[in-house]
């Protein structure tokens, strides 16, 4: 069940994680500069309106207006699925090339940094030239490991000396392959298509996002890393039933299963047996473990979840698993 579990996981953070890769961050510092009215422009600034926006990275934010001198600061919570950012007022967002708009009341407001976006390509100190083929090893979200072999998840990449590189990776006989460039100079290395490139002793580290990371060797000295040791289950409880996995969380993003082609179904029994299937790209695999629950607390077969608002969310890594009772 762990090794399961551990898959999905796998399959939400990592294939996921080129698109969230290239998708920007909405994070960070925001002001409106214009807006749309009836087919015409206007300059903020014009008239006399001043619009402010901080999204912090942990899903919290501040807006403030200012009109004819007069400040009118709120608060709110935002979550990133993709381009669109959403809002628990329930206003929302897109974010493109750079900016983010939302039309109110028939007013389209546009948004432009006032500081520096989450980085794209970030420089890191390296060292020895990097430049060869690599193999991932382990998978990192939160700074947690996750060994790809356990999940049979293949990520190999080259370096090319012309400054490209080519990303190739499986999972479930999925192929996905990525193109990009990079660059060295001196001690700094460059990436597009990811937050960052580091050297970790003689490994690279290629961050997909601020969590989440995959830990590259060069082919020749590929190895296995320690799997994760998992908990001990707690007492038996009462969240017995089928459940069925809508979506993932990680952060202020969201991933949607049935776009990498996932589904899942978790069955609890009242006699803490559990049954779980997962179907990936066509492939259906099904595997048993044990449950338990102490009030809203659940142990999935040594995975931490909670039940909450009907759903029940079952935290690794620093990734949450939502799953809502099959209907």
């Amino acid at each position: 069940m762990k090794r399961t579990l551990a898959g999905i996981l796998a399959v939400l953070m990592l294939c996921a994680g080129f698109a969230l890769a290239d998708t920007e961050s909405a994070a960070g510092d925001w002001e409106a500069t214009v807006a749309f009215y009836d087919g015409q422009e206007i300059e903020l600034s014009t008239v006399g309106i001043t619009w402010t926006m901080t999204l912090h990275e942990d899903g919290t934010c501040t807006t403030t207006m200012t009109y004819a001198g007069v400040p009118m600061t709120e608060t709110d919570r935002w979550i990133q699925t993709g381009s669109e950012v959403s809002f628990d007022s329930g206003t929302v967002m897109t974010l493109a090339d750079g900016k983010l708009t939302v039309e109110q009341d028939d007013i389209l407001w546009t948004f432009v940094r006032t500081g520096a976006a989450p980085a794209d390509g970030q420089r890191t100190e390296g060292s020895a030239d990097i430049t060869g083929h690599w193999t991932g090893i382990e998978g990192r979200l939160a700074g947690e490991p996750l060994v790809l072999a356990d999940v049979d998840f293949v990520f190999e990449i080259d370096f090319l000396a012309d400054g490209t590189y080519h990303v190739y990776s499986s999972y479930n006989g999925e192929e996905t392959a990525l193109d990009g460039i990079w660059s060295q100079d001196g001690g700094a290395l460059t990436i597009s298509g990811f937050h960052s490139l580091e050297t970790e002793g003689d490994n690279l580290v290629l961050n997909v996002s601020e969590e989440a990371a995959f830990v590259l060797v060069r082919a020749d000295d590929a190895q296995t890393a320690a799997a994760p040791a998992a908990t001990q289950p707690a007492e038996a409880g009462s969240a017995a039933g089928s459940w069925v996995l809508t979506r993932g969380e990680m952060g202020t993003s969201t991933i949607d299963p049935a776009t990498l082609g996932m589904a899942s179904t978790l069955v609890l029994n009242e006699d803490g047996s559990v049954y779980l299937t997962t179907t990936q790209s066509g492939k259906t695999e099904s595997f048993n473990g044990r449950w338990s629950q102490n009030g809203s607390s659940v142990n999935v077969d040594g995975l931490a979840a909670e039940l909450k608002n009907g759903e029940l969310r079952i935290e690794a890594s620093g990734i949450i698993l939502v799953y809502e009772r099959a209907e």
